[in-house]
């Protein structure tokens, strides 16, 4: 069930970033259409920061995703696991959600290493899986996004969590962007109106 419902959040997801990729210049020409004057250079510079936030977290999920899916896919191989194609497939799915997709990917690589293989593999399982997501969470996210989306690590978990509780995973993978992207828009639109030059 919990497989499913990631499946079918990411897919929705991907339909969702697709669609919304294709049509986002018509989309920005009608945001700032029906926006007032005398806000829409804030609304201008708003979308222009969307648009940046959006394309630098997903690239780098992305790549966090295949890092973590390579890795433990190719460590699987070795230590003997069966089944170790749909184990990457569903480590690079589950990536999009912080942290809590590594623990999902982590409890189904131990499981099935330890139905197949014994308690030793399972250990060695665990062991690599640590040292695999540990790798791409803590090294790699702050270097590939942490420009883009800096936010605490426990603002990371909690913002998963909820999207989990309130959308099931599609609600988990967007809701890191929704927050950072909300944060901007804190910070573009409550920001003070600079003076002009002969003010003082």
């Amino acid at each position: 069930v919990v497989i499913g419902s990631l499946a079918a959040g990411f897919f929705f997801f991907i339909v969702t970033l697709y669609f919304g990729m294709r049509d986002w210049d018509l989309f920005r020409k009608w945001v700032l259409r029906n926006t007032a004057a005398g806000t829409r250079p804030k609304t201008a510079e708003y979308l222009d920061r969307y648009d940046v936030v959006l394309l630098r977290y997903w690239k780098g999920q992305a790549l966090i995703g295949a890092f973590d899916a390579v890795a433990l896919g190719l460590g699987l191989w070795l230590i003997g696991v069966p089944l170790v194609v749909p184990i990457a497939i569903l480590t690079f799915v589950s990536s999009f959600i912080p942290y809590v997709g590594a623990g999902i990917a982590s409890a189904l690589a131990v499981l099935v290493t330890l139905g197949t293989e014994g308690g030793g593999a399972a250990l060695l399982a665990l062991v690599l899986s640590l040292l695999v997501f540990n790798t791409g969470e803590n090294l790699m996210r702050p270097w590939l996004v942490g420009e883009t989306i800096e936010l605490p690590t426990f603002i990371v978990f909690i913002a998963s969590t909820i999207g989990v509780l309130v959308a099931g995973a599609f609600g988990a993978i967007v809701a890191i962007p929704l927050v950072a992207l909300a944060l901007e828009a804190q910070r573009i639109f409550m920001r003070p109106e600079q003076q002009g030059a002969g003010d003082g």
